[in-house]
């Protein structure tokens, strides 16, 4: 088959595999925060979502009453057994970051004298979200207690300082592998790094420079060290995958030689972009600060075992079509694809 026959493929194949795209990052995974602060009888109560909500009724008196409906019917305090009574206060939308801030008050039989007095409950926007963690803060006076809801936990919360926190870590480390395995931008980055890679020696040099890279940049911008706005680091992570299939033809064309340390180095590179792209999705899920380093590090594991995935897939398959004198073909059909799969993307994200 001519050349010019597999551009034709190529650029058919890109537009079907480019019309199934509807978003790089699917999230499904939601963070809520909310403190709960006693004074007297009554509990303020101050709840934060990473997410812009439409309401069925743009008037703010017909907007609270609906949210004192849907708060009191699914977030629950009792006071020695006796229910406490709430009513919402008003709302706050940030389109920037973007964020919704809900603020209401609990009135209590009785002064609130110790946390032991309150138990909560909370099945909170779990029929809104896939999944989620609820982190409630509850003071009393000079006792603070951190308490986590998920949607299989309503009743009976996670202290957060205790050793089953690791639920919540097992919970980042899925996600860091769904990241991957259903985030298609940084698939296709790694296919297209390792498409033109023969030997296993060179694959696990390169899965370490992407690692280190990566690891690097998302935990310090996960700590918030470094930041840059999502709008710059999308449309580089759609360039670094156009430029490393666009160099597989060159690479191609001279025999499938590599040039080992150019390769690793562009992969370090734009290991460091794809970092930053990691940490903003983290960052979408609006962990609390001081909780945020453990679930981190199990999201960067759990993008590590995602990429080892996709690798362990790949490997054996062109070292199949390299023996059956096939491999060139698939180079430049799947770099072309590729290629021109993260020109739209990129195209796309420049333009907003």
């Amino acid at each position: 088959m001519g050349l010019k026959k597999i551009w034709v493929l190529v650029v058919v194949g890109a537009g079907l595999v480019t019309a199934q795209v509807v978003q790089a990052h699917p999230l499904d995974f939601m963070v809520v925060k909310t403190k709960l602060k006693a004074a007297g009888n009554e509990l303020s109560l101050e709840t934060e979502v990473p997410f812009l909500f439409d309401y069925p009724s743009p008037e703010y008196e017909r907007r609270l009453e609906f949210l004192t409906g849907y708060f009191g019917a699914n977030f629950l305090v009792r006071q020695e057994g006796r229910p406490c009574t709430l009513k919402m206060d008003g709302l706050q939308i940030e389109e920037a970051q973007p964020l919704t801030r809900f603020n209401g008050r609990f009135s209590c039989p009785a002064e609130i004298a110790g946390i032991g007095e309150l138990k909560i409950a909370t099945d909170l926007f779990v029929d809104l979200f896939f999944d989620l963690n609820h982190f409630v803060t509850l003071e009393v006076g000079d006792q603070v207690q951190d308490l986590l809801f998920t949607p299989r936990q309503t009743a009976s919360p996670v202290l957060v300082s205790q050793k089953n926190f690791g639920a919540v870590l097992k919970q980042f480390l899925e996600l860091g592998i769904e990241h991957i395995l259903f985030g298609l931008d940084h698939i296709l980055f790694v296919v297209a790094v390792h498409l033109v890679v023969r030997k296993f020696r060179n694959i696990i040099i390169l899965v370490t420079s992407f690692t280190i890279a990566h690891s690097l940049t998302l935990i310090l911008a996960g700590l918030g060290l470094i930041t840059i706005t999502s709008r710059l680091v999308e449309p580089l992570i759609a360039l670094s995958i156009g430029y490393m299939a666009w160099r597989n033809f060159a690479i191609e064309r001279r025999g499938g030689i590599t040039n080992l340390r150019e390769r690793w180095l562009g992969t370090f590179g734009f290991g460091l972009i794809h970092g930053l792209g990691f940490a903003a999705a983290l960052r979408a899920v609006g962990i609390p600060q001081n909780y945020l380093l453990p679930p981190l590090l199990a999201f960067n594991g759990g993008v590590e075992i995602g990429q080892l995935a996709v690798v362990g897939a790949l490997f054996p398959v062109l070292v199949f079509l390299q023996k059956r004198g096939k491999i060139s073909f698939v180079v430049y059909g799947v770099s072309g694809i590729i290629a021109i799969i993260s020109l739209i993307w990129f195209v796309q994200r420049i333009l907003g």
